[in-house]
């Protein structure tokens, strides 16, 4: 999903520490923990997910997942590689 097709969800702030981001099914599909520096990106079923970068990052980590499965990798390439591996 792209992040054009997400909305701020109006009861979280940056105010708050907190912000995240609803699909048009008011699934969670991203949260920014402002405070910690963290952001997390979700699939509709809420299990961390992101096709396009970590879907667990921060300024010191980063963790690629795929529909709630952890992959060992450390930049995109990889993570696409793997993937496509994982495809066969």
């Amino acid at each position: 999903m792209s992040e054009e097709a997400l909305k701020l969800d109006p009861s979280c702030s940056a105010a708050n520490s907190y912000a995240r981001w609803l699909d048009i099914d008011g699934n969670i599909r991203k949260e920014r923990f402002y405070v910690l520096g963290i952001t997390l990106y979700y699939d509709e079923e809420h299990k961390l997910h992101r096709l396009d970068g970590p879907a667990d990052e921060s300024a010191s980590y980063s963790g690629w997942y795929y529909h709630g499965e952890q992959f060992d990798c450390s930049t995109q390439q990889e993570f696409e590689r793997i993937l496509k591996l994982k495809a066969f």
